[in-house]
């Protein structure tokens, strides 16, 4: 299998100006995902990593960090507020020379707590399933309402439209709903190859047969609380020593396995 991580890093960010090389727990938050790239066994094996950008400090950035990332540089029209994530997962596939992947990663920066060993279980998910996509997912709270078909709360529905609340240990595991949370996906490259007139769909990380890999709460960056949070859930991580536990714990796994 060759493994194909992309990490895609925007220069634009209205909510945190510059974000994707601003330091975050001492590094650039860009590096963090390559690092969790570079720490897969799979990646490492038989894999490469590319950093797409349209700024050229994080480009440079990328290219200092180790000598086993590739920086591509990504065209104008796929750089702007409005680009979607899976064309720009197209774009890299198509334009890698010598190197012809069976699986892509994804690993967005403005997510950078991720446990040790996640991205090799996502893979590992992938393959033990058949499934052409993975994704990492939350599970919801236990109640949540929605306001679509209401203009006051108080008429709002409940999920389940079960007028009996149930506990949350009395609900069947089927009933979760999940919540993507844009730490780690998995595709296929089949899914994001550039389709030809006769087959119009469009590229798809998430796509076929999906299987879901659930994760513990993270942080999605949008905001500067959101990167204070990510900050300080990384600090306190490292000086619990938890990343050598999940590191042990990755590594029993894999003995057993």
């Amino acid at each position: 299998m060759n493994v194909l991580a992309v990490i895609p890093a925007r220069g634009g960010s209205k909510g945190v100006p510059r974000k994707n090389i601003r330091p975050c727990a001492g590094k650039p938050l860009l590096v963090l995902s390559i690092e969790a790239a570079l720490a897969s066994r799979f990646v490492r094996e038989s894999g490469m990593v590319v950093v797409s950008s349209d700024d050229a400090e994080i480009l440079e950035t990328a290219e200092i960090t180790s000598p086993q990332v590739i920086a591509q540089e990504r065209p104008g029209h796929l750089a702007t507020d409005e680009a979607a994530t899976d064309p720009v997962l197209a774009y890299v596939v198509r334009n890698l020379a010598g190197f012809r992947p069976d699986l892509v990663v994804l690993l967005q920066p403005t997510v950078p707590v991720r446990r040790p060993g996640l991205v090799d279980e996502c893979i590992q998910r992938l393959l033990d399933t058949d499934a052409d996509s993975v994704f990492t997912a939350r599970p919801l709270p236990y109640v949540w309402r929605r306001m679509d078909r209401a203009t006051f709360v108080e008429g709002a529905e409940w999920w389940t439209n079960n007028p009996q609340r149930q506990r949350r240990q009395d609900l069947d595991p089927r009933a979760l709903e999940w919540e993507e949370d844009g730490s780690v996906y998995v595709c296929r490259r089949e899914l994001l190859i550039e389709w030809t007139k006769e087959n119009t769909k469009p590229p798809r990380r998430i796509a076929g047969r999906v299987q879901i890999h659930p994760n513990e709460r993270t942080v999605d960056i949008d905001t500067e609380e959101d990167f204070a949070m990510a900050d300080a859930l990384l600090r306190a991580r490292a000086e619990a020593r938890l990343d050598k536990a999940y590191a042990a714990m990755a590594a029993a796994r894999e003995a057993s396995a």
